[in-house]
């Protein structure tokens, strides 16, 4: 389980310091890097630190981008930012890729966004982001469940009448 956080400045930029409750630790500069050693309960347990570093303290920098990315994951559509979602037609898509250990899905954008989201979880992407999403193919690292059900359920999400979210 995930304990502790820290941000560390370093010459060569920021890293996040991630411990484990055996007092193992790892540095990170992406939370797509932390993606590949967690778990979704490790996940749900990095957020919930998160937010308790930055509970007294603002975030900013790296921390400010990782509490940004967690909120996204974990954010219900009645908590979403909708300022965020605005504009995905303007979103030009570089890659897409699906953690399998955490369940969760990257689109990587031309301008550097990067958004993660929980593959079971639907988010306000607009119709015609998820069929340029299914259109560019999703990278994995292996044929698996959450892969197929992902991109059957956007295929579903896309060919419901009347409904762009």
């Amino acid at each position: 389980m995930i304990t502790e956080l820290k941000v560390i400045d370093s010459p060569d930029g920021e890293y996040l310091i991630i411990y484990r409750a055996n007092n193992h630790f790892r540095a990170f500069d992406t939370l797509w890097e932390i993606l590949h050693i967690l778990d979704r309960q490790d996940l749900y347990h990095l957020y919930r630190v998160v937010q308790d570093y930055y509970e007294h303290i603002p975030p900013t920098g790296l921390g400010l981008i990782l509490l940004g990315d967690l909120t996204t994951i974990w954010e219900t559509p009645e908590t979403s930012n909708d300022d965020f979602w605005k504009n995905q037609e303007d979103w030009e898509i570089i890659r897409w890729r699906l953690n399998e250990s955490s369940g969760v899905h990257t689109l990587e954008l031309e301008d550097g966004t990067m958004i993660h989201m929980l593959a079971e979880r639907r988010y306000p992407l607009s119709r015609e982001l998820m069929i340029r999403m299914l259109d560019h193919g999703m990278e994995v690292e292996d044929e698996s469940e959450i892969a197929i059900t992902l991109i059957h359920l956007f295929i579903l999400w896309t060919t419901e009448d009347g409904d762009d979210s």
